[in-house]
């Protein structure tokens, strides 16, 4: 899946007329992105689901709520503006699981930007490296923001998100366990965790080079203090530190796996008793021309 900050103030999406939900219990809301209802519901119905969700998310977490917008952007799942303070969802193209995923993912962005403003919410390492990965120049460009695979997931920032949206999603097999297409998310976020932990396991000297390049380059430009510098600097550098992020992805991957291999097993039952059933139905077909055949006329 590709989430992103988005790198310019203005965001090209299609504006449409919201509906208002705020009436809607939070399970009667979580309801809708099952396919059975997401289905039947327009561009503008899906896009005032997610903005109750991001409203009733930025009140408990005390900061402005993001305006939700849905994305044309085809080839993109949604990707959060900090200048503008929107996200844009795409809510046509992929499933309600990904469009669910995507909007944890992006809203759990905008509660970043909210804590590294107000240092609040995170332990100090995590929230200055999501500073120093998320700064801006002159012109308001992501001047350290990684864009190429692997650093892009390896960062702070994507890490969280991608843990904060799968985290969710786990906790909601008995809502959504009969759609094929969760099964289907819950796979493709096995996959994910499985390739980006291999890739921390593997490169996290790829890992350390880059995080010291941001950490850096932020620092040269004056955009962190030499306190935030020097913390950053003593634990990127350090063998023995664990990174949270780091270390809720690998516990994640646990979690997503075990619930993978569920899914999987009872499709293989399921599979094993249909084709019981089909050799019984065709043993009676055979059985019956049998009888038939010995009929004498």
């Amino acid at each position: 899946m590709n989430f992103t900050w988005s790198h310019n103030f203005n965001s090209k999406s299609e504006s449409t007329e919201k509906i208002d939900y705020s009436a809607y219990s939070d399970d009667k809301l979580l309801d809708q992105f099952k396919m059975e209802n997401w289905t039947k519901l327009q561009e503008n119905e899906k896009v005032g689901i997610i903005q109750e969700m991001e409203n009733r998310n930025a009140r408990q977490q005390n900061r402005e709520p993001s305006e939700v917008v849905s994305s044309s952007r085809i080839t993109s799942y949604g990707s959060y503006n900090s200048m503008n303070n929107q996200m844009n969802i795409n809510v046509n193209n992929f499933s309600s699981y990904e469009t669910l995923d995507t909007f944890v993912h992006e809203s759990n962005h905008a509660y970043q930007a909210y804590c590294i403003e107000n240092g609040v919410g995170y332990d100090e390492y995590t929230r200055n490296m999501m500073e120093v990965e998320t700064k801006r120049d002159e012109n308001g460009n992501l001047y350290n923001y990684a864009k190429t695979s692997p650093q892009y997931d390896m960062q702070c920032n994507e890490l969280d998100s991608n843990n904060k949206a799968a985290r969710f999603l786990l906790a909601e097999p008995d809502r959504f366990k009969d759609d094929q297409e969760y099964r289907d998310y819950i796979s493709e976020r096995n996959a994910h965790f499985k390739d980006i932990n291999y890739a921390l396991d593997n490169y996290s000297q790829m890992r350390a080079s880059m995080q010291n390049d941001q950490n850096y380059t932020s620092y040269i430009r004056g955009d962190i203090t030499q306190e935030q510098y020097d913390a950053l600097n003593k634990n990127i550098n350090n063998s023995e530190f664990e990174d949270p992020t780091v270390v809720q992805s690998h516990s994640l991957e646990n979690s997503i796996s075990a619930l993978d291999m569920e899914f999987s097993q009872e499709n293989s039952l399921f599979s094993e008793e249909n084709e019981e059933n089909i050799e019984d139905f065709n043993n009676g077909i055979d059985n019956s021309n049998d009888e038939d055949n010995s009929v004498s006329y």
